[in-house]
């Protein structure tokens, strides 16, 4: 596998593009999800012009690429899209983040953030700050990783990971059933219906897939 920037800003190359937009759709149609371009950037080399983007390539073809954006008013970058083909071989994303931290730490790149984790809370807080809504979402974590891979996400991230930030968001004036479905629909195309006939197909499929 061969790793290399497609700087874009220089020289553009439709067939690059092409490559990675097709491997985006694929990676969004596979996972199930719409582009949440609300929570993260999306694939657009003539309005995003600052991003960066590095790509694999195995036997001549792209198979995966990741994106990082350039944080303003400091020496750091956000790592923003992760996306593979479905072929791509094993260790195609991690050989890209490592082969790319490598670059960009040769450019004096001083912080590079690898984004959040929803949903996952590693262990309670035992210094006597805890909230019973942190016990609650605690408690829940089961039935959050059935929405959301958290879980995977966290142990991905924790390898590169040097430090963590705990992030919390307020909603006013509550929390309601009304947010929530909001936020599945925001996720998953057709809501929740769409989301549980999803997750008991693929489980299904595991399943079967393993007898």
């Amino acid at each position: 596998m061969m790793i290399e920037e497609y700087k874009y800003n220089l020289k553009k190359s439709g067939t690059i593009e092409k490559q990675i937009l097709e491997i985006s759709k694929q990676w969004c149609s596979t996972k199930n999800v719409p582009e949440l371009t609300f929570a993260f950037g999306k694939v657009d080399f003539e309005n995003y012009r600052d991003a960066r983007y590095f790509i694999c390539k195995h036997d001549d073809k792209i198979v995966g690429f990741i994106t990082y954006y350039p944080i303003y008013g400091s020496n750091s970058y956000y790592l923003d899209l992760t996306r593979r083909s479905v072929n791509s071989p094993r260790g195609t994303m991690d050989y890209l983040i490592v082969k790319s931290f490598e670059t960009l730490r040769k450019e004096n790149i001083e912080k590079i953030y690898i984004g959040g984790t929803p949903l996952y809370f590693h262990k309670l807080d035992k210094t006597g700050n805890l909230r019973m809504t942190e016990t609650i979402f605690y408690i829940l974590k089961p039935v959050f990783e059935f929405f959301y891979p958290s879980k995977s996400e966290f142990f991905f991230k924790k390898k590169y990971a040097t430090d963590w930030e705990p992030l919390y968001l307020v909603y006013y004036p509550r929390f309601s059933v009304r947010i929530f479905l909001s936020l599945v629909n925001a996720i998953y195309e057709g809501g929740i219906a769409s989301l549980c006939f999803y997750k008991i197909k693929h489980t299904f499929h595991n399943l079967f897939k393993k007898k």
